[in-house]
């Protein structure tokens, strides 16, 4: 559609060069006011922190190239491992948000997740300590 905005880029796996998933930043299509992290990555690298790795660079350009002021996740509340990417993020958890458009049977809604600039900073004067 047209009326998506996305910026996304591949991931790279340092040793072999394979493109082994995306990352990328947009506008999140239920909530347009608000700016989406998404990555995928392929299952063989799944568990080597290399999604970690991604959407932190990702967030890092979202902030301190870009210049916005709060970056948004949603993830599919079974999908642990994503759950778990962005906690290492330090995005904080605010709601479960349900989309009308996914009612299928055993969907539960999605987490939604925020940082905010100030957070980030904040983050990463922790991780540097």
């Amino acid at each position: 559609p047209d009326n998506i905005i996305k910026f996304g880029t591949s991931i790279y796996h340092k040793k072999s060069g394979m493109v082994i998933g995306w990352c990328g930043l947009g506008l999140l299509d239920c909530k347009p006011e608000d700016v989406e992290i998404f990555y995928g990555l392929s299952s063989d690298f799944w568990g080597q922190g290399l999604a970690t790795e991604a959407a932190g660079a990702m967030l890092k350009y979202g902030f301190e190239i870009i210049g916005l002021n709060k970056i948004v996740a949603v993830v599919n509340s079974k999908n642990i491992a994503s759950t778990k990417v962005i906690d290492k993020l330090g995005m904080i958890y605010r709601m479960v948000m349900k989309v009308d458009s996914l009612n299928y049977n055993g969907y539960d809604g999605n987490l939604y997740y925020e940082i905010t600039k100030p957070e980030y900073e904040n983050n990463k004067m922790e991780v540097t300590k």
